[in-house]
């Protein structure tokens, strides 16, 4: 009797009414079952820390892609502020060059001014 009770019996009739009976030992369904019980919390935590790491990567991405918008505002306002440099100085070259021109000017009349002086001068001497 205690052989019966250890194992657990299937009986499969078919249609040609012969009985077969196949015995399964009483501890193959438990441990299937607890089997199955491992594979499934293994799969679950797996899937959990993927999940984890997951969520985690997409707000590191997010902060990412934020601080990567902030840099490049701050690039534009650079690069602004260099076209403003860039400008002023061509104003300031250009403002240099129109001094020269005025020196050169001043420099002329003032040759001009020497040689007239002398004439009178020289008009006044005679």
């Amino acid at each position: 009797m205690e052989q019966k009770e250890d194992k657990l019996s299937i009986m499969i009739i078919p249609k040609t009414r012969k009985v077969k009976r196949i015995t399964i030992p009483h501890w193959l369904p438990k441990s299937i079952l607890r089997s199955i019980l491992i594979i499934s919390a293994f799969v679950f935590f797996t899937f959990d820390r993927k999940t984890v790491i997951k969520s985690s990567l997409e707000e590191d991405n997010v902060k990412q892609e934020e601080e990567i918008k902030e840099l490049e505002l701050i690039i534009q306002e650079l690069k602004d502020i260099n076209e403003k440099k860039d400008t002023t100085v061509a104003e300031l070259q250009q403002r240099n060059k129109e001094l020269d021109n005025k020196a050169r000017e001043i420099e002329i009349k003032l040759e001009q001014i020497d040689k007239l002086k002398k004439r009178l001068e020289n008009m006044a001497g005679n």
